[in-house]
């Protein structure tokens, strides 16, 4: 049986994030080693919304991966 080994995380945040979400010591840290380092930020990615996510047509070749989806419907 394997076990998971968790990278140790900054004690002092994870402790605030999980007392603040009431969330458990190794959600918290899995938190913190993804990067995410404030209470607002853990609570929109556990609650995430669709007005918070990117344009999708910033990324590169997008318009034409939409024109060609399109032309395919169509066709």
């Amino acid at each position: 049986m394997r076990r998971w080994r968790l990278k140790r995380a900054r004690s002092d945040l994870k402790d605030l994030l999980q007392k603040e979400l009431r969330v458990s010591s190794i959600l918290a840290t899995l938190l913190v080693n993804r990067g995410i380092d404030s209470v607002e930020g853990a609570s929109r990615f556990l609650s995430p919304r669709l007005s918070n996510l990117h344009n999708p047509f910033l990324l590169k070749g997008m318009r034409e991966g939409v024109d060609r989806i399109v032309r395919a419907i169509v066709n």
